[in-house]
């Protein structure tokens, strides 16, 4: 086993995207939760972070968004 796999494995980070999932208001935000895995590349991690840092900044400021409504339309999307 890889040792990225084995860290992966012992941080349990499967339960962590299963709680994650857990607060998804779509089935699709739950699938995306699950399937994330760990970023490498540190470009792409400050990326994140700072997208993070300005969807926190936001609710701060703005409160949290309702998605009560929210559907999903990727099946339209295909179709079209």
């Amino acid at each position: 086993m890889s040792e990225f796999r084995k860290a992966i494995k012992t941080l349990e980070f499967d339960k962590i995207t299963s709680l994650l999932a857990d607060c998804a208001a779509t089935e699709g935000a739950k699938l995306m939760a699950k399937q994330l895995t760990p970023e490498a590349d540190v470009v792409r991690v400050k990326r994140r972070q700072n997208e993070t840092a300005a969807a926190k900044y936001l609710i701060m400021k703005k409160t949290l968004p309702s998605f009560g409504a929210v559907k999903d339309v990727s099946g339209s999307i295909e179709r079209a």
